[in-house]
C-alpha cells in the first residue's frame, strides 16, 4: 500500500495466526496495529479502521457487527478450513465484511485488509489543480470523477493501474 496503512485491532485469538500476524506486522509492517480487544465494549470504544475476529470468539454477533459496520468500520472474520464449514457459515450469516482462513498467513489477512482504502486521510480529498486545462484530454473526461470520488491512497493506487482497468 503506498503512504497510509489500516489501523487494525485483533480479538482475542488463541488460533495461531493472531500471533502470526503481530510477529509480521512488527518485522514487515502492512498495517498499524491499535491493539488487541477482549470484550464486546473494548470492540466498540477501540479507535481502528478493520477488526480482526475469529468465528468462534464468544462475543461475537450479528449486532457487534452491525454496530462496527454503523460506526463505518470493517469487520474481518478469521475461519478454520480444517473444523468444516460451520465457521465460514457462521461469518457470512453474521455480515462480516470480509473473511480469510485461518491457515492463509498474514500475508493473506493484510490482502483483505488492504482491499479497503485507508481512512487516515479523511476530508483530504485529492481536487485537480486550477490550471487543468494544461493537462489536455484529462481536464475533460477525468477531473470530474476524481474530485468527488478519490482521496489520496485509492488515487494512487488508481494511477498505479493500466488505464484499461480504470473503474471511473
Amino acid at each position: 500500500m503506498i503512504g497510509f496503512e489500516p489501523v487494525i485491532a485483533i480479538a482475542g485469538s488463541q488460533r495461531g495466526w493472531a500471533s502470526e500476524l503481530v510477529r509480521f506486522l512488527s518485522d514487515f509492517g502492512g498495517a498499524r496495529l491499535k491493539g488487541t480487544v477482549l470484550t464486546a465494549t473494548e470492540a466498540l470504544q477501540t479507535e481502528y479502521e478493520v477488526l480482526l475476529i475469529d468465528d468462534i470468539t464468544s462475543f461475537l454477533s450479528p449486532r457487534l457487527v452491525d454496530r462496527i459496520q454503523k460506526a463505518g468500520r470493517k469487520v474481518v472474520g478469521i475461519f478454520d478450513p480444517d473444523s468444516g464449514e460451520l465457521g465460514r457459515e457462521r461469518l457470512l450469516a453474521l455480515g462480516v465484511d470480509g473473511m480469510a482462513p485461518a491457515g492463509g498467513g498474514p500475508e493473506t489477512i493484510l490482502e483483505i485488509v488492504a482491499t479497503w482504502p485507508s481512512t487516515a486521510c479523511l476530508g483530504h480529498v485529492w481536487e485537480p489543480p486550477r490550471s487543468a486545462s494544461r493537462l489536455g484530454w484529462a481536464a475533460s473526461r477525468w477531473w470530474p470523477a476524481v474530485t468527488w470520488r478519490l482521496t489520496w491512497p485509492s488515487y494512487w493506487r488508481e494511477l498505479s493501474k493500466p488505464a484499461s482497468v480504470w473503474r471511473w
